[in-house]
């Protein structure tokens, strides 16, 4: 695509890969266990629980895109993004133990207070670490295939962090004297290995990056609405946001469902270890796949499969084996696979669809859009599944064994489970039917910027024709070569 810079050592790359290990452990620990602790542990109502994380991705909602615009006019001797982790990294750690402290009596609004308090401080913790990390890879090389491998190690990490977070937050507080110190240990441990992380990679990855030798002084809402208007990017907000709700959906509702309905709580830790083991082996068959058909087909065949198996889990009778149980969370694993490898793959052609419109490279600001979407993904499955959970009936228990719930309580966790996923999957699938980079066209994207690149070999007749009519068609816009270039 573009002369390399530099060939990246698998050092770099490993390091660069563990911060998103942070992102997908702290998403998938909160996303499991943070609607469970409040209303089980704590003690909250389902909604005073739910309002708790909402507010907090209301925040995200102005503080993720803004911190990629802070980022991408950041200067300083250590480069745009490497800053921010070093200044973050104790508010990281701190933020999160905070979580898991039990604070107060349930019924105190002070105890609301305090919970959505920690909850913002770990989101804004969140957001300045994560935002400036997701923009930093382009700036480690120009080179298109080693930013691929790069991003790669990236989701690999994100995958082994939730498989982590799957297995050993569970393990630590089933072995605690009570719930509630189990929670605090559990903070803690995951608290100090995220500080380290973050501290690793600034010491690592200060001076690497190569920032644009011009500072881009667009203000950051007409930049943010620029942004919006990329038809190929609200596609892919749909893809990535009703896919990622799906799993935040899974892992808050499976606690639920295995306590009060299969009546197999101990089997927590065993099904979703399976679904992420099972969901990380299956990327390199949705890697194969994108290379016959294209990511947008990849996705849609993909989907259509993980809708086929959630559609069964309302179907299985609360006397089943374990061992059917376990089997039904392999099959899911692999239809949770394409929500990993298929919408951040897509990311980079929207951007550069957007360079092609724009002129500019705005890495911090997508970023900090679509780590928003991660964020809100979370957020939305925990509201909406709280707000299920207080009309249906559901009794909130504390640290004594789990109460038995009302008939329509476990009819809510059951459709929870099984019916909410398939209508978010509906509009995943919608969005990348909508999708207007396809794998047929994309080509002309590269072959737009290399001409804008190298102006000594212009585009012309039926070529040039060819490439203006699909790049009106992607873009949602006229797209005229002599006005572009």
């Amino acid at each position: 695509m573009t002369s390399s810079r530099n060939k990246l050592s698998w050092i770099t790359k490993l390091v660069y890969g563990s911060g998103d290990f942070y992102g997908g452990a702290s998403a998938t620990v909160i996303a499991m266990l943070f609607l469970f602790f409040m209303t089980d542990v704590v003690g909250l109502r389902p909604l005073a629980a739910g309002f708790v994380v909402f507010m907090g991705r209301l925040i995200d909602a102005v503080t993720d895109p803004l911190m990629g615009r802070i980022s991408d006019r950041t200067r300083s001797p250590y480069g745009r993004r490497s800053p921010y982790f070093l200044f973050a990294s104790l508010p990281v750690g701190l933020s999160f133990g905070m979580l898991w402290i039990k604070a107060g009596p349930p019924e105190s609004h002070l105890t609301v207070v305090y919970y959505t308090a920690a909850y913002i401080l770990f989101s804004l913790a969140f957001t300045t670490v994560m935002v400036p990390y997701a923009a930093l890879a382009p700036e480690l090389t120009n080179d298109y295939h080693e930013r691929t491998s790069l991003i790669s190690f990236r989701m690999a990490f994100s995958i082994l962090g939730a498989l982590t977070a799957a297995v050993v937050p569970k393990t630590l507080i089933d072995r605690a004297p009570s719930l509630s110190q189990g929670y605090v240990q559990m903070g803690l441990v995951f608290g100090i290995l995220f500080i380290f992380i973050w501290l690793n990679l600034f010491f690592y990855m200060k001076g690497r990056e190569s920032a644009p030798v011009h500072r881009d002084e667009e203000k950051f809402v007409p930049a943010l609405l620029s942004a919006l208007k990329n038809k190929a990017f609200l596609s892919l907000i749909g893809i990535y946001l009703f896919a990622f709700i799906v799993n935040d959906i899974l892992s808050t509702n499976f606690i639920y469902y295995l306590t009060y309905y299969l009546k197999k709580p101990d089997l927590y830790t065993v099904i979703m270890g399976s679904l992420l083991i099972v969901a990380v082996l299956s990327l390199s068959a949705y890697v194969s796949l994108t290379k016959r058909v294209g990511k947008r087909k990849t996705f849609m065949i993909g989907t259509a499969y993980w809708m086929l198996i959630l559609s069964g889990l309302f179907l299985l009778s609360d006397t089943v084996s374990s061992t059917v149980v376990i089997v039904f969370a392999i099959l899911l694993g692999i239809g949770t696979g394409v929500s990993y490898a298929i919408p951040w793959s897509m990311l980079p052609e929207v951007i550069e669809l957007d360079q092609v419109v724009t002129g500019k490279r705005r890495e911090g600001l997508y970023s900090g859009v679509m780590t928003f979407l991660r964020k809100l993904s979370s957020s939305v499955a925990v509201l909406a599944i709280s707000f299920l959970l207080e009309v249906s009936g559901y009794i909130s228990s504390t640290e004594s064994a789990s109460v038995e719930q009302p008939d329509s309580a476990i009819l809510t966790i059951r459709l929870v489970i099984s019916l909410l996923p398939l209508l978010c999957l509906s509009v995943a699938l919608f969005s990348a039917w909508k999708f207007p980079i396809r794998f047929n066209n994309y080509h002309y994207i590269r072959m737009f910027l290399n001409s804008r690149e190298n102006r000594d070999d212009p585009i012309t007749g039926d070529k040039k024709k060819m490439m203006e009519e699909n790049l009106s068609l992607m873009s949602g816009r006229k797209i005229c070569l002599e006005e572009n270039l």
